[in-house]
């Protein structure tokens, strides 16, 4: 899985929406078991997105990617169906953006 949003519109709740209504079609309608997701570690945005979506960080890869003339790390987020905390569960005020 993975997002993008403008600069401009970032911090407005899109990226976490998207990714929840990803969530409930792959897990819903397609019937998947697990999503993941990564991110360079020092993205703290999209952390804090994995987070709010229910995945839970698996791990971290060191120097795993090389971009833009540099080595990232990167962040290994997942989510199971059969999570309690998954993207089927309601959404409430603690889970909410």
């Amino acid at each position: 899985m993975g997002w993008a949003v403008v600069s401009h519109r970032t911090s407005l709740g899109f990226a976490t929406e998207m990714c929840r209504a990803t969530l409930r079609f792959g897990f819903g309608s397609l019937g998947l078991h697990r999503v993941q997701a990564r991110c360079r570690s020092l993205n703290i945005a999209s952390r804090r997105i994995m987070a709010k979506i229910g995945m839970r960080e698996e791990g971290t890869v060191r120097d795993n990617m090389f971009i833009r003339g540099e080595w990232w790390s990167t962040v290994q987020g997942a989510i199971l169906s059969i999570d309690p905390e998954g993207p089927l569960a309601p959404i409430t005020k603690e889970h909410g953006s």
